[in-house]
């Protein structure tokens, strides 16, 4: 398995400062940081990734996780094993109970098949992973949609890749997608609950759900 984060140049060499790498390198993670420039802005994130996956053999399995704020809790086999029993073949995503909405921006619609289980049913594009074919095929679609979601490059201070991500998933039911509302693998958690959560998840995404959107 491999495991990548995508950053700006400034964070690169100041590992210590990303919480993926303190928590994940505990873990026996070997977490490959790809630079995306000193100007950071969210659609990098795919863009970058994307480079990188297409050098990769289509069955290798690859993790996303964005580097401020996730939490590594397990070990790579243990997470690889709940992969092959839950998700083989799938591009499984981090799920979360609110959906993506901008006060300033287009309300999302999120079609019937992009919804998960259970009150944890929205995608988030803070922690993925999936073997390199089907990956390929969800970064592909998910970068080409940018130019169907400009209004979004300006979401924010550093644009939001999570709309686009939700639009081609819309426009495109058959991409190999799923969300892990149950929570085999992954999940978000407000920040605020960081304490209590603890290691109750395998990788935690904390968000701040005080963040204006």
């Amino acid at each position: 398995m491999k495991t990548f984060t995508v950053t700006n140049s400034q964070y690169v060499n100041k590992k210590d400062d990303l919480q993926l790498f303190n928590t994940g390198v505990g873990k026996w993670f070997d977490i490959k940081i790809l630079d995306a420039g000193i100007n950071w802005h969210m659609w990098y994130k795919p863009l970058v990734l994307l480079t990188h996956v297409a050098n990769l053999p289509d069955d290798e399995l690859v993790l996303y996780c964005d580097a401020m704020d996730v939490t590594i809790n397990a070990y790579p086999h243990e997470i690889i094993q709940e992969y092959t029993t839950y998700f083989e073949g799938k591009v499984v995503f981090n799920a979360e109970t609110n959906p993506t909405n901008w006060t300033n921006m287009p309300k999302l619609v999120y079609k019937p098949h992009t919804l998960g289980d259970l009150e944890r049913k929205y995608i988030n594009a803070g922690v993925f992973m999936g073997r390199a074919k089907p990956l390929m095929e969800v970064l592909r679609q998910w970068t080409a949609t940018f130019r169907e979601a400009k209004e979004f490059f300006n979401a924010g201070a550093t644009g939001c890749d999570q709309a686009p991500l939700v639009i081609t998933w819309n426009n495109n039911p058959n991409l190999p997608i799923v969300v892990d509302s149950f929570e085999h693998i992954m999940a978000v958690y407000p920040v605020e609950d960081a304490d209590w959560i603890a290691d109750s998840v395998m990788i935690r995404h904390d968000q701040n759900l005080k963040k204006a959107k």
